[in-house]
């Protein structure tokens, strides 16, 4: 699965037992994230990962989750740095 970052919204779900890691690069998109799972992200121009308000992408932060980084710039993020422990909610970014 490849999808585009910009605005990301994430709702803990019940989950299986296996790990999935989505691919982040740039776009609007929602994501079941389970606890085990990751996302790896890609930069497509220079930016970083904040959690906001709400789904708009101009609400306000926050949190800031990762500095800017530079077109190109790659990293992991495990779902226990972007969620809660409750199941059924969603969190922005």
């Amino acid at each position: 699965m490849r999808v585009r970052f910009l605005c990301l919204a994430l709702l803990v779900a019940p989950c299986p037992t296996v790990s999935t890691t989505y691919e982040v690069d740039y776009g609007f998109f929602q994501i079941e994230l389970c606890p085990q799972d990751s996302l790896h992200v890609t930069w497509t121009g220079y930016h970083n990962i904040a959690e906001t308000q709400n789904a708009g992408c101009t609400s306000e932060q926050i949190a800031i989750i990762e500095g800017y980084h530079d077109y190109g710039h790659e990293m992991y993020l495990s779902a226990d740095t972007l969620l809660s422990d409750t199941p059924g909610q969603t969190r922005y970014f």
